[in-house]
């Protein structure tokens, strides 16, 4: 049965097409996990029915839905801790010795390559994020993100696999820098900057005199800190000059950086992060990339509980389209639409 009455929609449950209200406004695109607050969310549209994924239509009743949701979030999880402990091997592998070890590497991209569904996977990097696996954590979220932009734009999975490989060791060249320039938690100075300018060419030939990996795969860690406009390093490329995987990776590294607890810099949320990529994208970042990659993400916290900058808290109830990092948020029985409230952004996001 491919469409089911709204009152027998439950957690754990995917939409197998975008869904819309009476009025032709997008609520949530297809493949979207139906969450408890997703449905709370619904109810208020008054949807007749809702077309779900035919894996998804016979549920064994004998089996609690909490018990499925924890299995299916426990899958994600363990996978997610599965590729930090392999990149911890690989990673601490490389200090005193100019080695990769490559099965490793392999193992975590094939673990990468099953993350297939953006809402559950950023739940699962949103809960086991821990400020002491920065270093390790960043390489596989850099991955991941980088994935899924590359299957937003399409690109094949021979490519994919490339672009997760690439990405999961863009900062592979720091392992050559001293920890206590990487770790340094006040500003540095001109020659460490210098330094750590230089860790995309020592990724890329750590890369090309340790693998057999492709040309490709190299020159998006080469390429992460290039700018559209050619002041970035260490070649100074701009435009179409720059390679694809540079530019993908370039934007998922620094979402993910902005968005991470450090040691010497507190998180942004993603809407505020969002919005300066927005910003970076007039002469930094490729704007295709970065619209792409905002639409799509602007979706997944949809129903999400959220804090303002004024402290009120509310759930985003709608993204408006041609404003995604600014939705509709309802608080208190009252609406606020950020889009046309400048002064007002999200300062945390509660719960997803």
């Amino acid at each position: 049965m491919p469409f089911i009455p709204f009152h027998m929609l439950a957690s754990g449950m995917r939409l197998k097409e975008d869904l819309y209200n009476n009025s032709g406004l997008k609520l949530l695109p297809k493949g979207t996990f139906i969450s408890d607050n997703l449905i709370e969310y619904l109810n208020r549209w008054d949807l007749p029915a809702i077309n779900i994924e035919n894996d998804m239509e016979v549920i064994d009743s004998n089996i609690p839905e909490e018990s499925r949701q924890i299995s299916r979030d426990q899958e994600y999880d363990n996978r997610y801790i599965s590729s930090t402990e392999k990149v911890v091997q690989f990673i601490d592998g490389l200090r005193g010795c100019s080695k990769l070890k490559l099965d490793e590497i392999r193992s975590v991209v094939d673990e990468i390559m099953q993350y297939t569904d953006i809402y559950r996977t950023m739940d699962t990097i949103n809960r086991l994020r821990q400020e002491d696996k920065y270093t390790y954590q960043h390489c596989i979220n850099v991955s991941i993100y980088s994935m899924f932009i590359g299957k937003w734009l399409n690109l094949e999975k021979s490519a994919l696999k490339k672009l997760s490989y690439s990405a999961l060791l863009h900062d592979i060249g720091k392992e050559r820098i001293s920890k206590n320039i990487i770790q340094k938690p006040g500003k540095l100075t001109n020659a460490e900057y210098i330094e750590i300018k230089k860790h995309p060419i020592y990724g890329y030939e750590l890369i090309r005199s340790n693998t057999k990996f492709s040309l490709d795969i190299a020159m998006g860690v080469l390429q992460h800190h290039e700018k559209e406009d050619g002041s970035g390093y260490p070649l100074g490329l701009s435009g179409k000059s720059i390679h694809l995987f540079g530019k993908i990776i370039a934007v998922a590294d620094i979402f993910d950086a902005m968005t991470s607890e450090r040691a010497y810099k507190g998180k942004q949320s993603p809407f505020r992060t969002a919005e300066q990529l927005q910003e970076n994208s007039f002469g930094e970042l490729d704007p295709y990339i970065v619209t792409t990659f905002i639409r799509k993400l602007a979706d997944f916290y949809i129903g999400s509980t959220v804090v303002l900058n004024t402290g009120e808290v509310g759930q985003i109830i709608m993204k408006i389209p041609t404003s995604p990092t600014r939705p509709l948020i309802k608080s208190n029985e009252k609406y606020i639409d950020l889009s046309r409230n400048s002064d007002l952004f999200i300062q945390d996001v509660l719960s997803i």
